[in-house]
Formats: C-alpha cells, sequence, structure tokens
C-alpha cells in the first residue's frame, strides 16, 4: 500500500514538473571517433526538482513514459531542441537552415516493445519525412529482433554494459560487432 501512495505521489509531482516548467534539456556533445569531428549533440532530459535537486532519467523515465503527461512533455522536448539548435545556428555555430535530417528521435524499449499500429504508423510518418530514429540502450532487454525488424530505426545505441572495458571482455566485443553488422545490414 505505501508503494502505491509513493507512486502515486510521484505521478502527481510529474504533473506539477510540468506545470511549473521544471525540465530542462542538456547537450551532450557527439563526435566521430575517426577524425575527433563534432557531429552533433544529443537533447538529454533532466528534471530540476524543487526537493530533490537535479534528476537523470533514470529516476523517472519509467514513471514518465506511462503517464498522461509523457506527450506533453515530448512535444516540449521537441521544440526546445529545435529552438536551441535554431539559436546556436543564428550564433554562426551552424550555417544551414534546420532540416529534418538534422533531428533524432529516441525511443526507448518500452516504446518499441508497445509498438502498436499507432506509434507504427507514427514512427514511419517521422522517418517519411527526413526525421531519424535512434533506438536507446539496445541489447540489454526483451526487444527481440522481430521487434526491431518492425520498427523504421536509423541508428542502434548499443547499451553501455557492452562497451565499457571493451578491450578486457571478448565476450562482449563480439556482441558490440554483431550488433554494428546487423545496424549497418
Amino acid at each position: 500500500a505505501n508503494q502505491l501512495i509513493a507512486r502515486r505521489a510521484f505521478k502527481d509531482e510529474l504533473r506539477l514538473a510540468t506545470e511549473r516548467g521544471e525540465w530542462e534539456l542538456t547537450y551532450q556533445p557527439q563526435v566521430r571517433l575517426s577524425d575527433q569531428e563534432l557531429i552533433g549533440v544529443e537533447a538529454l532530459l533532466r528534471w530540476k526538482h524543487p526537493e530533490r535537486g537535479l534528476l537523470f532519467p533514470a529516476d523517472f523515465l519509467n514513471t514518465l513514459e506511462t503517464h498522461l503527461v509523457a506527450h506533453e512533455v515530448g512535444e516540449w522536448v521537441i521544440d526546445e531542441a529545435c529552438r536551441q539548435m535554431a539559436v546556436w545556428r543564428m550564433q554562426g555555430l551552424e550555417k544551414h537552415a534546420l532540416s529534418p535530417a538534422d533531428i533524432e528521435i529516441e525511443i526507448t524499449e518500452t516504446i518499441a516493445l508497445r509498438s502498436d499500429d499507432q506509434i507504427l504508423t507514427a514512427l514511419s510518418e517521422l522517418r517519411d519525412c527526413g526525421i531519424n530514429i535512434a533506438f536507446d540502450d539496445f541489447g540489454t532487454g526483451f526487444a527481440s529482433l522481430s521487434t526491431l525488424a518492425r520498427l523504421p530505426v536509423t541508428r542502434l545505441k548499443i547499451d553501455r554494459s557492452f562497451v565499457h572495458d571493451l578491450c578486457n571482455r571478448p565476450q562482449g566485443a563480439a556482441i558490440v560487432s554483431a550488433v554494428i553488422s546487423l545496424g549497418r545490414s
């Protein structure tokens, strides 16, 4: 009963976070390893919780994904990331107008496993517009290759547990090699 009450309270906090504008994005550079060229940035969602401080997705994403405000938060993330990209371009950091290919939507396994016709249609429409679709933390959960085959993904993000200590773990290297081959195919 206490867990149920705590979960309900947490859902209420998520709703208030959206109403109060407690969400923020931080940006992580994406660098091409071959020449160290900056090729993009990944927008990372954070929650500026009034009592608990800055929270990372691991602290709230599982609950947010099933919450009624998930759609609203998702729209805010896309709008804010596009706004920031436009600001950087106006400042001369990028010289071309924003295009759909500049955007990559990242889906989690929760979304992949729930991929009914409505979700698949929406993802396919985004992909048809030129927007890229990434599958986050691939390889650690329940998503099968048949799930992957149904999704219009353009990038597989291999979970860090496979790439951590890659040089000393041959089984991890074999999995990473197989996923890279699968992704290229």
